[in-house]
């Protein structure tokens, strides 16, 4: 799996190239108060309200920091596939995606020390690699996107074909992708469930519904909206297991991140419903 999923996350973001133009990019710099309110929910929002949630369910130690940890790590990859399947704005969440990518490897530290002196925990130094994110981002982002556009500039009627194919594909590959974790992880799930089930619950509920307001409030249009409930919702499960499994050296703090990976698709099923349904007739069906 550890190589079947980035391939597959490849595949995804050749998809969605084969549906932006430079146009839906350029849209991006001339309007960017929905890049810059995504950008506050998922590094400023996020991380508070995940330390509010915790305090209010009486966590323990371990489990805030995991909790907090998850809040930390903005969307990734998935979040972008989601964000084209709800029909959203693809060029914001990619955009999210890459900008969040390389501004978290100085927040996450940041985030993650403060946390760990404001619940009482012992330091652990975290230093997430520079180099390394901007090229694992590149790989899975950036390079199939273009190619997808590119191909779609040169031969947009193939592309157009092609995108209904692949859509379907990865369509099911993902829903295969959900079941195996949930297969394969099915104990722990549930363990998880147990301890944090609740908070995560309510903090993926509640993030959407605030960001939905915010967006309400700020006119921004159903597009832009349904994306960044999306690219706040779902956060990056396999960074923030790889920082607190890994750069933190503690299980315990990865416990959120297990159940967290399943239920953070509750609010993507219901925008991909809404997004299909608003806008039937008005799209090829299997984009």
């Amino acid at each position: 799996m550890s190589v079947l999923l980035p391939l597959l996350l490849g595949l995804m973001m050749f998809t969605m190239g084969l549906t932006v133009t430079p146009n839906d990019l350029r849209r991006i710099l001339v309007t960017p108060l929905p890049i810059l309110l995504g950008l506050s929910c998922q590094l400023l929002l996020l991380p508070l309200l995940g330390f509010a949630i915790a305090q209010m369910f009486a966590m323990s130690p371990a489990l805030q920091m995991g909790f907090i940890a998850i809040c930390a790590c903005p969307g990734g990859v998935l979040s972008n596939y989601i964000a084209f399947k709800a029909r959203g704005t693809v060029a914001l969440s990619v955009s999210l995606t890459l900008i969040s990518s390389l501004v978290t490897v100085f927040t996450i530290p940041l985030i993650l020390n403060i946390a760990q002196g404001m619940i009482g925990l012992d330091r652990t130094a975290i230093a997430l690699p520079l180099v390394d994110t901007m090229l694992s981002v590149g790989r899975i982002t950036v390079l199939p996107i273009a190619a997808g556009m590119l191909l779609r500039q040169h031969f947009p009627t193939v592309s157009l074909k092609l995108s209904q194919l692949l859509g379907r594909f990865c369509s099911l590959a993902l829903v295969a992708y959900i079941l195996y974790l949930w297969l394969s992880q099915r104990e722990a799930i549930l363990a998880a469930a147990q301890e944090v089930g609740a908070a995560v619950v309510v903090l993926v509920l509640l993030v959407s519904v605030l960001v939905y307001v915010v967006c309400r409030i700020l006119r921004i249009d159903s597009q832009d909206r349904a994306t960044l409930i999306i690219e706040t919702s779902i956060q990056n499960s396999a960074l923030a297991f790889t920082v607190t499994a890994v750069l933190m050296n503690n299980t315990l703090y990865a416990i959120p991140t297990v159940f967290y990976s399943v239920a953070m698709f509750l609010p993507a099923v219901v925008l991909i419903y809404l997004g299909r349904k608003s806008s039937a007739g008005a799209v090829p069906a299997g984009l």
